[in-house]
């Protein structure tokens, strides 16, 4: 038991040190990490080269840096979005760590990120190429001028929008690799959750300890999440919060696509890989 929280802390401590230079590299005069900035490379990387080359975007897998799709993961724009999944993750990481070991923990991890890229940039796509057609050539149908008028505000609108899309929007942040390993855990507590109430039911009694409810609370935590990732999605189609009046307004959004994406890999790593070659 002890050597297993050891060791997922060394894994704990290898993801977080290796979010620092990043971290460090944009970190504003005022802020403590700024005095690391002397110790040179890669601590004081400008912010075009993080962009291009830790960042994942369309342009750089493109131009063939296609190590941004794993290596976004490692790149926090700030300290508080660091410690938002940097606490998930050491909360909801350890029994999976325990489960599977380093190996397979850091492969759900980074495969999350991995198609929480990929599932960004399907979104993109549909926005771009099928939903906005549609809806524009829906509103030139409308006889009144006014509508015209408002076609051509939304076409403005959304060339401004695609144009940020296509010279770069980059996707960082390990909130899909985060999402991947809290998926698989909820697999594995459904899983000791069915497997206790069949016990149950063989005894003819029904009793639970405190690790059913925590299995419980975990499942039900997830699935929230995953809710609330998918209503986002669904959300983002809507004219008046959408993914594009977003991108327009911040110049990035909520990556809520890359979180149901990182959270689809952990289910099917889980049953791919857990359940059908049984890991050690």
């Amino acid at each position: 038991m002890m050597n297993a929280t050891k060791d997922y802390a060394v894994t704990m401590f290898g993801i977080t040190a290796l979010q620092m230079p990043t971290l460090v590299s944009i970190a504003p005069k005022e802020s403590i990490l700024f005095n690391f900035k002397r110790w040179g490379f890669p601590f004081n990387m400008e912010r075009q080269f993080m962009k291009e080359h830790i960042a994942f975007s369309p342009v750089n897998v493109f131009a063939g840096r296609f190590q941004t799709l794993f290596t976004s993961v490692y790149y926090h724009t700030d300290d508080q979005h660091l410690l938002q999944n940097m606490t998930v993750l050491a909360a909801a990481g350890l029994p999976v760590h325990k489960r599977v070991g380093r190996l397979h923990f850091l492969y759900i991890f980074h495969g999350g990120g991995f198609f929480g890229n990929l599932g960004m940039w399907l979104h993109c796509l549909i926005l771009q190429y099928v939903l906005m057609p549609s809806a524009v050539t829906d509103l030139q149908k409308l006889p009144s001028s006014t509508s015209n008028i408002f076609v051509k505000i939304c076409e403005d609108k959304f060339s401004e929008s695609i144009g940020m899309l296509n010279i770069g929007i980059t996707c960082y942040g390990s909130s899909a690799g985060v999402h991947a390993i809290l998926s698989f855990g909820a697999c594995c507590s459904a899983e000791r959750i069915v497997k206790r109430l069949r016990e149950c039911l063989a005894q003819h009694c029904l009793e639970l300890d405190v690790y059913f409810f925590t299995d419980l609370f975990n499942v039900l935590f997830t699935i929230r999440l995953f809710s609330n990732d998918v209503a986002g999605v669904i959300s983002s189609f809507l004219a008046e919060n959408g993914f594009f009046g977003q991108l327009t307004k911040s110049g990035h959004v909520i990556g809520y696509a890359g979180h149901v994406a990182g959270s689809f890999f952990g289910v099917a790593y889980y049953y791919f890989k857990y359940i059908r070659n049984q890991l050690a």
